[in-house]
């Protein structure tokens, strides 16, 4: 399976290709500008949220794996369209508070699984900003 991936990063959900159509059309097509604009004000707001916690409430830790799937989809693509390291850098915040929980709450897979995709998509989107040691930590996470 691995052999079959294919090369470079991004390659979850998009590639260098479609995030380069999508740049194009955020210039020409109105409602993909609005769209974008609501992302780009939505990864401006997030700089300044509070980072994610080991907060359990009843047997859950959801909205803290959702906090980082939203986050972290929000500030690699605000990255991504910008190359304003602000939002690289905040993701990073983002994956690395959730490495250092104590864990995922793995009594609840969806917890688990949503922390998963969150610290996935970033490693894929960031890949090459993140450098050796970060991904490494990430992975282990």
């Amino acid at each position: 399976m691995i052999e079959k991936l294919r090369p470079g990063h991004p390659r979850i959900l998009c590639t260098v290709a479609d995030l380069e159509r999508l740049q194009a059309l955020i210039q020409t097509d109105a409602t993909a500008a609005r769209y974008w604009e609501d992302i780009f004000a939505r990864a401006q707001e997030v700089i300044d949220e509070p980072m994610l916690t080991y907060n359990i409430i009843g047997p859950r830790l959801l909205h803290e794996s959702r906090k980082c799937v939203d986050r972290v989809y929000t500030l690699a693509l605000a990255y991504r369209l910008t190359g304003e390291t602000r939002f690289a850098d905040r993701a990073v915040k983002e994956m690395l508070a959730a490495a250092d929980l104590p864990d995922w709450n793995p009594t609840h897979f969806l917890d688990t699984a949503e922390m998963t995709h969150g610290l996935a998509i970033g490693y894929d989107w960031l890949y090459d900003y993140l450098g050796d040691e970060l991904r490494a930590r990430i992975r282990e996470a």
